[in-house]
């Protein structure tokens, strides 16, 4: 059986992005698991130092954040860390995931918005 996945990303302000790709069946349970740790998603605060030295408290509200989305010097994770290194995810099925994705433009996403996994029952080749 094929899939289609499609995935919507938020570049900033909700401008969104479409990743469209297909999947087989060997890889839908890596797609899954991960679209469950995505849905699953809940901020999260780190704490750094200021530039006066003093702890400063950063939310986090981004559930993907890749390219220059991504703030780590206030304690934002990419989402290896998010996923993998947590333990929400295997390497594997993150691997599998994000081998699937292609946004485009040299920007980024901060977070994925949906994730729609179609059945593709037939494919009818016109041109």
């Amino acid at each position: 059986m094929q899939y289609q996945l499609e995935v919507k990303g938020d570049m900033n302000d909700a401008d969104y992005t479409t990743s469209i790709s297909m999947v087989d069946e060997s890889d839908s349970p890596h797609v899954r698991a991960v679209a469950k740790a995505i849905k699953e998603f809940q901020p999260y605060t780190a704490t750094r130092p200021d530039y006066a030295g003093k702890p400063y408290k950063s939310t986090h509200h981004h559930n993907w954040p890749t390219g220059e989305r991504v703030r780590t010097d206030l304690g934002e994770k990419v989402p290896q860390e998010i996923y993998v290194d947590s333990g929400l995810v295997t390497q594997e099925a993150f691997d599998v995931f994000e081998g699937l994705l292609y946004f485009g433009g040299e920007y980024g996403i901060h977070s994925i918005d949906s994730i729609i996994l179609k059945v593709i029952a037939q494919t009818e080749e016109l041109l």
